[in-house]
C-alpha cells in the first residue's frame, strides 16, 4: 500500500502545479525596506523607565512588480498617521520606488528602556530597538478589466546612541 502512495505522489505534484500555477504569469509583488535613524540620547535618571522619541526620518526603497497584463497604478505607504502616495506618472517604467519622510514625535508611543544610558552607570553606548514602529504598504496593480491590490508590512527599527560622558566625569 505504501508503494502506491510513492509512486502516485509525483503524478499527483506535477497534476497539482500544473492546475494552480500560471508559469506564464509573474505573480505580483511588493517588497519594503527600511533605514534605520539613529537617535542621539542624553543620560536619564535613574527610575525613568519611559522615553519619547523625537521625530524619526525614514528612507524606504519599495521594490514593486506588477503581473503580466497589469501596470502599477497606485502606492501608498503609511507609518503611524503619516501617509504618502505615488500615482501611475511615477511609477511607470520602475522596479523600485523611493520614498523618505519623518514620522512626526506625537505619533510615536514612548519606549520602555531599562538600564540603558542611566547618569549612575556604564551602560552600552548603542540600543538597536527593532520595532518601534510599523510601516504599511499597498500597491494597486490594474488595467482595463481587472485590478489586483497587494500588501505588505515590516517592523521598522531606531537605533539610540547614548551621549553620556565617561562616569568618572558625570558631575553628582
Amino acid at each position: 500500500m505504501e508503494t502506491t502512495i510513492y509512486s502516485a505522489l509525483p503524478v499527483l505534484l506535477l497534476f497539482a502545479s500544473s492546475t494552480f500555477a500560471d508559469s506564464s504569469k509573474a505573480a505580483s509583488e511588493l517588497k519594503i525596506s527600511a533605514d534605520t535613524p539613529v537617535v542621539a540620547v542624553k543620560t536619564r535618571a535613574e527610575g525613568r523607565n519611559f522615553m519619547r522619541l523625537p521625530s524619526l526620518p525614514y528612507e524606504f526603497a519599495l521594490e514593486i512588480a506588477c503581473e503580466a497584463g497589469l501596470n502599477p497604478t497606485t502606492l501608498s505607504i503609511s507609518v503611524a498617521d503619516t501617509r504618502r502616495s505615488l500615482q501611475a506618472e511615477a511609477l511607470l517604467d520602475t522596479q523600485k520606488a523611493l520614498i523618505a519622510f519623518t514620522v512626526p514625535a506625537a505619533q510615536i508611543g514612548p519606549v520602555a528602556l531599562n538600564e540603558f544610558c542611566l547618569q549612575t552607570s556604564d551602560s552600552p553606548e548603542l540600543l538597536m530597538l527593532p520595532s518601534v514602529l510599523s510601516v504599511q504598504a499597498s500597491l494597486l496593480c490594474a488595467n482595463d478589466m481587472e485590478r489586483h491590490m497587494i500588501y505588505a508590512s515590516a517592523p521598522l527599527a531606531v537605533a539610540l546612541q547614548c551621549t553620556a560622558p565617561p562616569l568618572e566625569l558625570r558631575s553628582e
